[in-house]
């Protein structure tokens, strides 16, 4: 299975890394395994490591059918979430970049990088913003909007 991820609950992010000889039907038995788990959380933010990947067999069509799976699977169900891929072989950075603009407009806010220091940057920023301040001054019971 040239797709696997784990659902890291504590820092609230789902980590899915790929491998090997990557195709359209494991990315898209990945998506449908992580649409299905009961452990994955709505609006939960995903790192996408796709560093191990040594060929690339995603196609267009493919992406297009994930994009497909995600908007009428997942879209309505949850609150927007964060998408940071990592992908430094050209080939599956202008892949995951296809999907990054099939994707503009909906839920789901995704970035492709190169280097993974920069996706985790990105997702943690996100994370940030998606969690709202708590104002603990004394006697304060209110939180404070992220803005």
């Amino acid at each position: 299975m040239p797709a696997t991820y784990t659902i890291d609950q504590h820092s609230a992010v789902v980590r899915v890394e790929c491998f090997g000889v990557f195709t359209n039907q494991d990315m898209l038995d990945c998506l449908a395994r992580l649409c299905n788990d009961p452990d994955r959380k709505p609006g939960t933010p995903s790192l996408v490591d796709c560093r191990g990947v040594e060929t690339m067999m995603v196609t267009p069509d493919g992406v297009q059918a994930a994009v497909m799976v995600e908007a009428t699977m997942v879209d309505r169900w949850q609150p927007p979430w964060a998408v940071a891929v990592i992908a430094p072989q050209d080939e599956v950075f202008w892949m995951a970049r296809t999907y990054e603009v099939l994707r503009a407009g909906s839920p789901e806010s995704v970035r492709v990088f190169r280097q993974s220091a920069e996706a985790e940057r990105w997702l943690d920023s996100c994370r940030a913003k998606a969690t709202p301040r708590v104002d603990r001054r004394p006697g304060s019971r209110s939180a404070t909007p992220p803005w």
